[in-house]
């Protein structure tokens, strides 16, 4: 009984994220930090689960979905990485920031590239779910780095 009230609870937060990655050219608001909302287009899921290793920083992942979008619209497409949380936006967020980051280097890594582009995160149990871009910093990924180091070592 508490489980299906739960679930019940969750399906109509997971409408924005359905309806983006349903329909294509749909076009959804997302944030970076505090700056004001922009537009964001998805074009295409390229893979759900996506296993992703990274030799140059040595850490391995799994991200929820890599998609491409374009974002903010009228910019050129981009593939980045959407990691999905099924809590809220509380005090876990950082942790969930600097995994999102990572998987930002992952993908900017495994493309060759060196920009790294921003990827999302959304907290499916908000009220009702945004899109956080998360930005690449290079003071958090040095801090997330050492960290990582420091877990290794």
């Amino acid at each position: 009984q508490q489980v299906m009230s739960k679930v019940s609870e969750m399906i109509p937060r997971l409408q924005p994220f359905a309806e983006l990655v349903c329909n294509q050219e749909q076009e959804m608001e997302y944030c970076i930090g505090v700056h004001q909302p922009q537009k964001l287009k998805h074009l295409q899921i390229l893979d759900n689960e996506h296993n992703v290793f990274s030799t140059t920083f040595g850490i391995k992942g799994k991200i929820d979905s890599l998609v491409k979008v374009e974002a903010p619209i009228g910019t050129e497409a981009r593939i980045t990485a959407l990691e999905l949380k099924t809590g809220k936006n509380g005090m876990a967020g950082v942790g969930h920031r600097a995994q999102t980051l990572l998987y930002s280097l992952m993908v900017a890594d495994r493309q060759g590239s060196s920009s790294v582009e921003p990827s999302l995160l959304v907290y499916l149990g908000e009220e009702s779910p945004k899109f956080h871009g998360v930005s690449v910093e290079l003071s958090h990924v040095a801090a997330v780095i050492m960290t990582r180091n420091k877990i290794a070592a």
